[in-house]
């Protein structure tokens, strides 16, 4: 006869359930990727971004323009329509002078040479151009409106020189009530002595 614990052993080894799995340790969930721009676009997107994070990233990503701290070249004024511009060029550019004088810039010179010739070359095409020639001064220049008056009739004088007709130039003088740079510098006067060219009409 067997013994009580023998019997014990045996019974519990018959009815044990199969023995659990060992519990392996909880494993921290993974890290979310980083995402990188690809070459070209604007902004990588952030690592797991916050809202008021997102909205403030985005914008920073985006280049601001440069801001040009100087003033806009002005174009000539006028709507006429000029069709050999290709073969004559149309472009008109600021003559300047020396303070309180008509001499011209020795820059301005080469932008009378060349506004002559394209008036010229615009001739020759049947392209006949009215313009009116406004002088400016600056605010510290004496007598601006007959400096101005002065100026205007000086480019006048030479384009007639070069062989534009006089007919179809007309000086006029602003003063300084026309500033092409309205600030206090030294160089904002000296871009307001200046004559600039507007474009009337066109003879047939």
């Amino acid at each position: 006869m067997k013994s009580p614990l023998v019997l014990l052993v045996i019974a519990a080894c018959g009815s044990a359930a199969p023995p659990a799995p060992l519990q392996q340790r909880a494993q921290p969930p993974p890290e979310p990727p980083v995402l990188h721009a690809a070459p070209g676009s604007e902004a990588a997107a952030p690592v797991a971004p916050s809202p008021s994070s997102s909205s403030s990233s985005s914008t920073s990503a985006s280049a601001l323009p440069p801001i040009d701290l100087q003033p806009p070249a002005l174009q000539p004024r006028g709507q006429v329509t000029v069709t050999t511009s290709d073969e004559c060029g149309m472009m008109f550019d600021t003559v300047y002078f020396t303070e309180r004088s008509v001499t011209l810039r020795p820059a301005s010179i080469q932008v009378i040479d060349a506004t002559a010739q394209m008036l010229v070359c615009l001739d020759q095409h049947g392209e006949h151009l009215r313009l009116l020639i406004t002088g400016h001064t600056d605010a510290r220049e004496p007598d601006p409106l007959g400096l101005s008056d002065q100026r205007a009739q000086a480019v006048v004088a030479a384009l007639v020189s070069r062989g534009v007709p006089a007919e179809r130039l007309t000086p006029q003088g602003e003063g300084a009530s026309v500033p092409r740079d309205a600030r206090n510098t030294a160089r904002a006067r000296a871009r307001n002595r200046r004559v600039e060219f507007v474009v009337t009409s066109r003879d047939p």
